[in-house]
């Protein structure tokens, strides 16, 4: 996840920071509906920046504890991910991208089971039975 600007020490996750964008320039569109698009993205360079109004800042501390939370459980199954596939990589050896398109896919608590199963794979072939049985 990109974080981008900072009020306050909260950051906005780059989606919820675009999907404020868009509704702000949605706003300006039908607010201004005699200027040009043209014209009404000319003033949107010249306005203050996001971050820095005060509408802003009362969405990310509104906010916070619900994007640190999603980012949270992205970075954990991130992290587990990560360790999953150095001790595949360890234990079976290089997997095929549909190995390793197939275990990006599972949520953290498959890769959790996936972590405990790997300790009996002797082939890939244990790899691919295993996420044979567990596809969603």
């Amino acid at each position: 996840m990109l974080w981008l600007g900072g009020v306050n020490g909260y950051v906005l996750p780059d989606l919820a920071r675009r999907h404020c964008l868009d509704v702000f320039q949605s706003w300006l569109l039908v607010r201004f509906n005699d200027l040009t698009l043209e014209e009404v993205l000319t003033m949107l360079g010249e306005l203050t920046p996001l971050e820095q109004t005060r509408a802003y800042r009362e969405i990310v501390e509104k906010n916070q504890p619900i994007w640190f939370a999603e980012g949270q459980e992205e970075g954990r199954q991130s992290e587990a991910q990560q360790l999953i596939f150095r001790q595949l990589h360890r234990r079976i050896g290089g997997l095929t991208e549909a190995q390793h398109e197939q275990i990006k896919a599972l949520p953290v608590e498959q890769l959790e089971d996936l972590g405990e199963a790997l300790l009996d794979f002797a082939t890939a072939a244990d790899l691919d039975a295993w996420l044979s049985a567990h596809r969603q």
